[in-house]
């Protein structure tokens, strides 16, 4: 049978007895080549269906069908606990994953739309090298390209073909000149005269060192023989070790080198090659940075930040790239420009190319993946904007056009919430490339919280009732058309209108004090002028690219860090900050991972651990066995496995596929040595215990006020869900937002508090909604409100409609995206803003009440 016949026989996925984490051995059919969302709330059990069953499990296969090298690795890949897997095509996971801001990589919109690596190709088959110095075109030197310029002389001109010898100033000159005799050479050029070897001596030098001509012909343009010309300046080339002068008899000297190499100020230049183009290249990073277009920095406070490369000004490349030219403008200077301008240039590159494959080629590839950067709503990005510089979910649309462009069919996609970072306005777009992958022949499964994407798949699965254990169990499987008649569902009473989001009876009134921004003009925003109030709830909106990060992340975070902590933290220009109200610190509560090791997770990031490990440690057989605290840590020697080094997985290389994570074969996962898993508090050893979810271990530690009161803020924020040992790396950037809170709400002197202790503090928050469902809304907002109690600011980027109709203050940027937006086009109450026509205040107006005039 042929793999077409196959697929077309295969109709469905078909999963019986999954038991992944916390699925109740679920029974279910997903048919092939359709939209599926699966929902839930927080912590029911989606992540594990779609992402640690179904790709999982098709990436395990998938890797399977590859070489003995990669297939040696398969055997140690985690089988999903599972009966049934039928039906399964190979997977491909988008996911919104990103690093720290700080974090140096390479990794570019360029890159991760593989834009990058075919400009890199065009660069190289039809730059051009010009020097930066001379101005001058740079090419290799052939017989035939020195004859072409032997033809630009005019008719009758005498010349001669030479090449070039240098001589010091303690030459024998009378043996050199028996030498070049002995060579069959009988004639030179020195101090502008033609002098024969036969005539007797050489002249006498000049001062330092000396360059002679020695004649290989002398030639009349427009009588010379074309094969003789040919032959002397290929002899030429061999005797002076790749370089031939033309000498007028007007004294004019044109020199040239079969390498690239300037004729006028003698500087060498690399081939162009599509390796030197590429900053993740040996051949094209720059030496200084390693192609990250930054190095990283200390300033007088200990702040360790990143800093532009002093040696190529953050471009990443060496210099020999920026040397290559097309159409006048190198790969750096063309990466910088926005999306739409650089499909203009390829276009106008196209008309007057388009007989040229490699142009062909190209322009086809890249400007089939700028337009759809354009259709999902990031046509302000520049190909060189840093991945860890995105919105989580600006980096899955990135990888969504990949994903569009790749030609794959018959494949799984899995995509993680990809309305994260979406307005409601721009849903339409995402929607639109997402259906255009189903129906290329893919299936595609979303895990997502927002009822527009969610309406618009072509079955819902729904997971639940509650989280954790509470969770697991199957719902309903239906068609968005069939939810009027479900029950029992959180998700569907959503979507049906049966609950909706609580609006508060009344906003804070903006009484407490401004902190205003004057100026401010970094990337899109147009020299504006913003106040925000202080002690209440502030929402900062837009459009995608309306300017809201570069607004809040890229100026006022780092101005403010400047000011209080004396910091020298790169900012966006502006003119003024000023302040009406008191602020001791500010913190960036914002999507990034809250650690920086593989074995970060949320019990040592709120400290908790440190009073669980104590309690392991006042065991009876701890102390007979004289062990300590440090025993049961999996950060340092000693009761940690050593095969892993306490992180319970290895990292295997699998050269040309993604890096795979298998479970440690020694402790199987478990972080520690079979000697410390023999102590237990309470039944349980130390791995059992950071297996438990929040809500378990609470409970379980009702003895231990100390670790209670380290998980409670867990559970305040909806959290109740996560494993205490859960890696940080699987959390969501809602979730580690949240994370963030909760250890402040602790009072841990952890990461975030920053030393902020109970102080005035304005916490800047970047989409915190993002990864919840909308029943886990209105707990964050109490949280959040809670902070207000204490005597602190908010400041929330957001583009959930219910969160922004709770807030207290709106300030609403647009109106478009890149360059089209920057300007703040309306403020004041939801209510307010819901009177105007922006695309924030039509989103408001269907969610407000008309009679309502808080």
């Amino acid at each position: 049978m042929r793999l077409d016949d196959y697929v077309s026989v295969i109709s469905e996925i078909k999963l019986r007895g999954v038991r992944v984490h916390n699925l109740k051995g679920i029974d279910l059919d997903l048919p092939l080549n359709r939209l599926i969302a699966i929902t839930g709330v927080s912590g029911a059990g989606k992540s594990s269906l779609a992402f640690d069953t179904l790709y999982a499990e098709g990436q395990r296969r998938y890797i399977g069908t590859f070489s003995a090298y990669t297939r040696q690795f398969l055997e140690k890949l985690d089988k999903p606990d599972a009966d049934v897997i039928e039906g399964l095509p190979p997977a491909v996971a988008v996911t919104s994953t990103r690093s720290r801001p700080e974090t140096l990589t390479r990794n570019t919109v360029g890159t991760a739309t593989e834009i990058h690596d075919h400009l890199s190709l065009l660069f190289a088959r039809i730059g051009e090298v010009f020097c930066p110095q001379c101005e001058r075109r740079v090419f290799p030197a052939t017989p035939a390209t020195v004859a072409q310029a032997a033809d630009e002389f005019l008719e009758e001109t005498r010349y001669l073909i030479t090449f070039p010898l240098d001589v010091r100033p303690d030459s024998n000159r009378d043996a050199l000149a028996d030498l070049l005799r002995s060579t069959g050479f009988t004639r030179i050029r020195t101090h502008g005269m033609v002098v024969s070897l036969e005539a007797g001596p050489l002249p006498a030098p000049d001062e330092g060192e000396e360059v002679i001509d020695v004649v290989i012909d002398r030639l009349k343009r427009g009588t010379e023989n074309g094969t003789r010309r040919l032959d002397s300046i290929e002899t030429a080339f061999i005797k002076g070790f790749g370089r031939c002068r033309l000498i007028a008899e007007n004294g004019a000297v044109r020199t040239f080198f079969q390498g690239w190499r300037c004729s006028g100020c003698i500087r060498v230049f690399l081939p162009p090659d599509p390796r030197l183009f590429r900053y993740s290249s040996p051949l094209g990073a720059c030496p200084t940075c390693q192609g990250f277009g930054q190095v990283v920095e200390s300033d007088h406070t200990g702040w360790r930040g990143s800093i532009i490369c002093p040696s190529c000004h953050g471009a990443r490349l060496r210099s020999e790239a920026l040397a290559v030219k097309v159409d006048g403008i190198d790969i750096v200077a063309l990466s910088s420009r926005k999306i739409p301008q650089i499909a203009a240039f390829l276009n106008g590159l196209d008309s007057r190319q388009s007989d040229h494959p490699v142009v062909r080629q190209v322009v086809g590839q890249v400007s089939r993946r700028l337009e759809t950067l354009c259709r999902i709503g990031l046509q302000e990005l520049t190909l060189d904007r840093p991945l860890n510089h995105l919105a989580g979910g600006e980096v899955q649309r990135v990888k969504l056009t990949a994903a569009l462009s790749s030609g794959l069919v018959n494949t799984l996609y899995v995509f993680d919430e990809p309305s994260g970072g979406l307005h409601t306005s721009d849903l339409g777009r995402l929607i639109s490339a997402i259906q255009q992958l189903r129906d290329a022949g893919n299936t595609v499964i979303v895990v997502e919280h927002d009822p527009e994407v969610i309406r618009a798949a072509d079955l819902i699965v729904d997971i639940g009732p509650g989280a954790g254990e509470a969770g697991g169990t199957i719902l309903f499987v239906q068609s968005p058309a069939n939810l009027a008649s479900v029950e029992g569902s959180l998700t569907a009473d959503y979507l049906n209108g049966k609950k909706s989001l609580p609006i508060p009876e009344r906003r804070k009134a903006p009484d407490r004090g401004h902190l205003t921004l004057k100026g401010v003009r970094g990337n899109n925003l147009k020299n504006i002028d913003v106040a925000f109030p202080l002690n209440l709830l502030c929402v900062v909106t837009g459009v995608s690219g309306a300017g809201k990060s570069t607004l809040i992340e890229g100026t006022l975070y780092p101005a403010l860090r400047n000011r209080i902590k004396e910091e020298s933290r790169p900012t966006k220009p502006f003119d003024d900050l000023a302040t009406t109200r008191q602020i001791d610190a500010v913190i960036l509560v914002d999507q990034t991972p809250i650690g920086r090791s593989g074995r970060s997770n949320p019990v040592t990031y709120l400290k908790a651990f440190d009073e669980i490990r104590k309690t392991f440690a006042a065991t009876h057989e701890s102390k007979l066995r004289n062990y300590s605290a440090a025993r049961f840590s999996f950060n340092i020697e000693g009761g940690r496995c050593d095969a892993c080094e306490g992180n319970g997985f290895l990292r295997i290389d699998m050269q040309f596929l993604p890096d795979v994570l298998v479970r440690c074969a020694e402790c199987r996962g478990t972080r520690y040595r079979p000697e410390t898993l023999e102590i237990s508090y309470r039944g349980r050893n130390i791995a059992e215990v950071l297996d438990m979810t929040a809500r378990e271990a609470f409970g379980y530690f009702r003895q231990r006020p100390k670790v209670q009161a380290r998980l409670r803020p867990l559970l305040d924020l909806g959290l109740e869900y996560l494993r205490l040992g859960q890696p940080a790396s699987t959390l969501s950037g809602g979730e580690a937002q949240r994370l963030k809170i909760a250890n402040f709400i602790s009072s841990s002197p952890g990461a975030i508090t920053r030393n902020a202790g109970k102080s005035p503090t304005l916490f800047l928050f970047d989409e915190p909604t993002k990864g919840l469902h909308p029943s886990e809304i209105p707990k964050l907002i109490e949280a959040l409100r809670s902070l207000l109690t204490l005597g602190h600011s908010l400041i929330v980027i957001e583009h959930a409609p219910h969160f922004i109709a709770a807030a207290d203050w709106v300030i609403d940027l647009g109106p478009g995206a890149g360059d089209e937006g920057g300007q703040v086009i309306s403020e004041g109450t939801p209510e307010a803003v819901a009177k105007t026509k922006t695309p924030t205040g039509t989103v408001l107006s269907g969610i407000l009440s008309p009679e309502r005039n808080l």
